[in-house]
């Protein structure tokens, strides 16, 4: 009679299964391809979380710490024109002077040093709204000051004199009233950016940096002041005030003009290449 024996399999295989060289090769590369899959998944999800706090961060400063549009640095348009006029690729033409109109002009009183001054009080109604008229208003006497700023944009334009000039009673240019022989004491104000009037008021006005000169205003006769450096891109403002102690009989200059001519206060830019 014959005896059988039985041996059992090893546990966790199957009949038929063998760990072929091949086998083992195909495990391992999915075990590495599974690890690879992890880092590269937990790498992401690091990555997504700075991200997310960079964005929160970007978001909470903008929200708790605003910044003015106004005082954003503006890029220069004339790129590597040193360049060029330093080696001599580009040669100097000539040019007359430029006259500018003042791009912001307000006014603030001393009597109500809080006060903020409309911007365009006066418009007038057309077909499609309600336009404002576009007018610069010059007012100086012992208790309103006027302010005023301007942008030196050209390139090799950068010397710059404030002027000033009143037309006759008379012209179509402008309203004017303004006493002969008044004095109007001129302020540089320190500012780097373009100033909001619509918050502007006699104390919050830029500091005082000097007093660059005073105009005696006369009919149809230009004044100017001393010329400064103002580099392209550059602001400048000033502030039109009577001097300390003036009384109205004195000091009183009114000039508005609703023209693009030069009319009341302008800035004046000479070349310097």
């Amino acid at each position: 009679m014959w005896r059988h024996y039985y041996q059992p399999l090893p546990q966790g295989r199957t009949r038929g299964e063998s760990d072929t060289p091949e086998r083992l090769t195909i495990n391992n590369g999915i075990k590495a391809l599974l690890r690879c899959g992890f880092f590269i998944i937990a790498a992401c999800i690091a990555l997504d979380g700075v991200l997310f706090l960079a964005l929160g961060y970007r978001y909470a400063k903008a929200v708790l710490f605003p910044v003015e549009p106004a005082k954003l640095e503006t890029p220069s348009t004339y790129i590597n024109f040193d360049l060029l006029y330093r080696n001599g690729t580009k040669t100097s033409s000539r040019f007359p002077p430029i006259r500018a109109l003042p791009r912001a002009l307000a006014q603030v009183s001393s009597r109500e040093p809080d006060k903020v001054y409309p911007q365009w009080p006066v418009s007038f109604l057309a077909p499609y709204g309600s336009v404002p008229q576009n007018d610069r208003h010059l007012l100086v006497d012992p208790e309103i000051s006027t302010f005023v700023q301007f942008r030196a944009l050209d390139y090799g334009m950068e010397n710059c004199s404030l002027g000033l000039l009143i037309p006759e009673y008379d012209s179509d240019d402008a309203m004017e009233i303004a006493h002969i022989g008044t004095t109007i004491d001129i302020w540089s104000l320190a500012v780097n950016s373009k100033v909001d009037l619509l918050k502007l008021s006699y104390n919050a006005l830029p500091r005082r940096i000097s007093q660059v000169g005073s105009f005696t205003p006369r009919y149809n006769i230009a004044e100017q002041l001393p010329s400064f450096a103002c580099e392209s891109g550059t602001y400048h403002a000033f502030l039109l005030t009577c001097p300390e102690g003036a009384h109205k009989e004195d000091c009183w200059l009114d000039v508005t003009s609703t023209k693009e001519e030069l009319v009341g206060v302008y800035m004046e830019q000479s070349q310097t290449i």
